[in-house]
């Protein structure tokens, strides 16, 4: 089963491309993705960032994704997977995130034993921008958050902030 959609009306981006293929009925269930987003700048979240102290700095970015998975229902009732994503790419006037490969093979999921076995994970190439200035603001991937305590000054609302964020959860 093969699938191509086309957005540009879900407020976060100008243009998404989503190609999807899936094979759910086979032995060896298999998905692969490939996904193109243009113009992303998510204004439609700014009043929940707002409510995390954050905000986006996105303004026209673009995001590049290929991803697939091979998942097999084991005779024993466990499952395993493979899966990769590679060409992840993020930039908006400069590069935010690149990850050329990340795998993993061997991921056994074996409920009856309460078991999670991983033969192996790779990852080539991780890069990440991340900025932290003077106010104690941390900037990555394109959204900024201030420091708990630089909104009002007093050191003591930081400890509140993450007291109520852990208590919402």
């Amino acid at each position: 089963m093969c699938s191509r959609a086309s957005s540009n009306s879900l407020g976060w981006q100008r243009t998404a491309t989503l190609d999807l293929s899936v094979r759910p009925l086979a032995a060896r269930k298999t998905v692969d993705l490939k996904v193109h987003a243009t113009g992303i700048r998510p204004d439609v979240a700014k009043p929940y960032l707002a409510m995390m102290g954050a905000r986006s700095e996105l303004n026209d970015a673009v995001f590049d994704c290929t991803a697939n998975a091979a998942i097999v229902l084991n005779d024993d009732g466990s499952t395993t997977i493979d899966a990769r994503a590679s060409k992840v790419l993020l930039a908006d006037g400069q590069e935010l995130l690149n990850l050329e490969d990340a795998t993993i093979s061997g991921l056994r999921l074996d409920p009856a034993r309460n078991l999670i076995r991983v033969e192996s994970i790779d990852v080539t190439g991780p890069i990440l921008a991340v900025r932290h200035d003077a106010s104690g603001a941390i900037a990555a991937l394109g959204f900024k958050r201030a420091h708990p305590a630089s909104a009002s000054g007093r050191a003591g609302d930081a400890a509140c902030f993450c007291t109520r964020a852990a208590a919402q959860d």
